[in-house]
Formats: C-alpha cells, structure tokens, sequence
C-alpha cells in the first residue's frame, strides 16, 4: 500500500478509496486502473478475514480459499480480467518472494550484484510511480520488474544481464508455474529490447 498510515494494519476499502481521493482529487479512485495486479501475504489475509462484520466479497474469499486458511504461508494473487500484460507472472514472482526461501536467496544474491547506480535509479523510479518507499518493498519490485523485463528507467545494457539470470532463478524454481514465463515472453518479449541505449 502506497499509504504509510493505511500499511502494516487492516483498513477497508472506502478508507484507501477516501485517502486516494485526496491525495489526487483531480484523478479520484484509480486502483484499479494503476495496479492491474495485486499480492497479499497469507498473514495478511488472515488477519483481514478474522475481523468482524465481513463485506460479502470478504466472505465469498474466505469460502474460497478453505482450508487455505490453515496454511502456515500461503500468497495471494489477482490480476485484472482479460489482463494480457505480465502481470501474473510479475506477482507470483512476489509470492515466491515470499515464500519460497531459496528462491528469495538467489534473487537476493543476484540483485546484489547490480551496480550501485542503475539500482538507485531503479529505487528512484519505482517511488516516482507511487511505491512505497520500504527498502523491502523496493527490494522485491525491483527483482520482480526486472524478471519481467522492464528497465526501471536504466539502460538496456544495465539492465538485461539481470533480466536473463533472474528469469534463469524463477525457472529453477518455479516448477508447475515455469510456464508463466513462457507465456510472458510470447506475448510481450523480454521487455529488454527498446533503443533507449
């Protein structure tokens, strides 16, 4: 969440859409239009469903995911209907983030070889299309976008090396989900390939 007071806590939909409307009147409520996908941590969602007086689109996700529930980590994924961007790919690149150890190790390991100054930039950017500025948060965007193929305003150059071996770690880890990557390089490339070097 992009709000420093609404994150970390359980807030409901018309308090984010209130506080988005103030922030930019001229705009409104924008989420949707924004953010074509989302990932919240099991945690979270168990936190959320455990409150009283549930909306019945609270209640209808809370039948779906079931026995879910009782999972000790478990991520939750969504993208806009008829998305054709990467989007899937880009959370569930999030989720095992968050859930699976060794993968987040070697993200981790590869984003720590990128240069001090592409990865500023990267950071920079990222805060200017409205993240929170969270080392974590910025941490996981960065290893997400850059396994999508977006440059985060650096080079092609800068940036590509990073795209394959990222892309490369996913792939070793992800199993039954590798063909998200296959897909997203079908429909939208590597993103890697503009003339902006």
């Amino acid at each position: 969440c992009p709000n420093d007071e609404l994150r970390g806590r359980c807030f409901s939909v018309p308090e984010y859409k209130a506080w988005e409307r103030q922030k930019d009147p001229a705009h409104g409520f924008r989420y949707y239009e924004h953010w074509p996908g989302f990932n919240v941590p099991g945690f979270v969602v168990k936190a959320a469903l455990q409150e009283d007086e549930l909306l019945p689109r609270e209640q209808a996700l809370k039948q779906v995911l079931g026995d879910r529930l009782s999972l000790p980590k478990f991520y939750v994924v969504g993208t806009k209907r008829g998305d054709d961007s990467s989007s899937l790919y880009h959370e569930v690149c999030h989720a095992m983030y968050e859930v699976n150890a060794a993968y987040r190790a070697d993200v981790d390991a590869e984003l720590a070889t990128i240069a001090e100054g592409p990865m500023r930039r990267m950071k920079a950017y990222l805060r200017c299309e409205q993240y929170a500025n969270v080392e974590r948060i910025l941490q996981d965007e960065v290893h997400a976008y850059l396994s999508e193929g977006d440059k985060l305003g650096c080079k092609t150059s800068e940036v590509a090396p990073h795209t394959r071996r990222l892309q490369a770690i996913f792939s070793k880890h992800a199993g039954g989900l590798s063909y998200l990557l296959n897909a997203m390089l079908v429909h939208g490339g590597d993103g890697c390939s503009s003339s902006e070097d």
